[in-house]
């Protein structure tokens, strides 16, 4: 005999709109993961671009202001805006002429210091990672010792999209008289 009995229904899995419901919330949980760690890889990106030009630019502007520094006061000349030599005073370099130029293709700066072991100019600028864009040198005339300015623009080669990474540097030097 059946007695009235009341079926209980036992719930044993998840319904479709449940899992479809799971899934969603799943999916935009990842892809808003997703997006900022690809935001976090392009900002890093963007970051080692800015500080391989300023690294870089620093780096020219204290070769520069190292050899000017060390010149004789009265052999600095001008070859066009972006081309200066001089003669250095340095001990080491015995009084060789010393030149710094762009390259010929425009986005190196070059150094020359005419010794014998070094048969052609050297690269100063990271040739792989950064471009110099402008180059300029001026002279200040004054009757002891003259000024030299330095105008340098420096950007990465392969800057990442949406990057900013270009920098511009100025500095005024003096040569000074070594006595020996």
């Amino acid at each position: 005999m059946i007695k009235n009995r009341k079926f209980i229904k036992e719930k044993n899995g998840y319904t479709l709109i449940e899992l479809m419901l799971a899934i969603s919330i799943f999916s935009i949980a990842v892809s808003i993961c997703v997006n900022m760690f690809i935001n976090a890889i392009k900002l890093q990106r963007s970051a080692i671009a800015v500080q391989n030009v300023s690294d870089n630019g620093r780096y020219i502007m204290e070769i520069i202001a190292r050899e000017i520094r060390t010149g004789k006061v009265n052999s600095f000349i001008l070859n066009g805006t972006d081309d200066l030599s001089f003669q250095s005073n340095s001990p080491n370099r015995a009084g060789n002429t010393l030149k710094f130029y762009l390259s010929l293709s425009g986005d190196q700066l070059m150094f020359d210091d005419n010794t014998a072991d070094a048969l052609e100019a050297l690269s100063v600028t990271a040739t792989n990672n950064v471009v110099v864009t402008f180059l300029r040198f001026e002279i200040q005339n004054s009757t002891k010792q003259p000024r030299i300015t330095i105008f340098l623009n420096v950007q990465s080669k392969n800057p990442p999209v949406d990057s900013q990474d270009e920098i511009y540097l100025q500095t005024t030097i003096s040569p000074r008289e070594l006595r020996q």
